[in-house]
């Protein structure tokens, strides 16, 4: 089904969406943090497809629905192409590593001690 396909592909992202990241005018380099692990989960050989099932419980919500390992060998061809679709997204709406980007995760606190692995996403001009 590829609505599953759709949904396992996107809930990674889903999960990371900030609404700061759609926005032109901010200046965040913090937001290159989110980058990586967004791409390196649809870069990835499995994904975490949720159960059609019904739910167990009156209260169930999305974050409660039991979920199935998928991988990519099961994903259709629409559904390879929903997983393109939404890398290709990421890489447009995520901010990019400049060299700015770079001094900014340097000097950050929260992000020094692991700079050199966040910095390797994307390319520097």
């Amino acid at each position: 089904m590829l609505a599953v396909k759709m949904e396992a592909v996107t809930s990674c992202v889903a999960k990371l969406a900030l609404s700061e990241a759609q926005s032109e005018n901010l200046v965040s380099s913090y937001m290159v943090v989110f980058r990586r692990p967004a791409e390196n989960k649809l870069k990835a050989f499995k994904f975490e497809a949720m159960a059609i099932e019904p739910p167990r419980a009156k209260d169930a919500n999305e974050a409660s629905r039991r979920r199935v390992t998928r991988t990519l060998d099961q994903f259709s061809d629409p559904g390879k192409t929903c997983l393109k679709r939404t890398l290709l997204q990421l890489q447009a709406r995520f901010p990019k590593v400049t060299k700015e980007a770079k001094t900014c995760i340097l000097l950050d606190p929260r992000t020094k001690s692991s700079a050199k692995r966040i910095a390797a996403v994307g390319n520097v001009p």
